[in-house]
């Protein structure tokens, strides 16, 4: 299990972790836009494209705290569809605090 301050550590822009969450959130943001959108939805999809890594920062908050029971090696080594399931399941939340919801 990782402790706080290697997950803390994780928070990184030289993890490594940061990109692969970045990829999923564009990717997630994208996801709403193939279907149909609402108006909350659209603006965090802008806001996304726009300025990827800061809406990556908030959702890497999000899979680390989700994962915080495996070591940090098996968080790192996580797989690209491991973390997009992870960036998925807090998008809508992250487009309702984006839409003061």
């Amino acid at each position: 299990m990782a402790t706080y301050t290697e997950i803390r550590s994780l928070f990184s822009e030289n993890s490594g972790l940061l990109g692969k969450v970045e990829v999923a959130t564009i990717i997630a943001a994208n996801g709403f836009l193939k279907s149909t959108p609402d108006v909350p939805q659209k603006a965090w999809a802008a806001k996304v494209f726009e300025n990827p890594k800061s809406e990556a920062k908030k959702a890497l908050m999000s899979v680390l705290a989700e994962n915080n029971g495996l070591a940090v090696t098996a968080i790192q080594e996580a797989s690209d569809s491991a973390i997009q399931n992870n960036v998925d399941a807090v998008a809508q939340s992250l487009v309702d605090a984006n839409a003061g919801v």
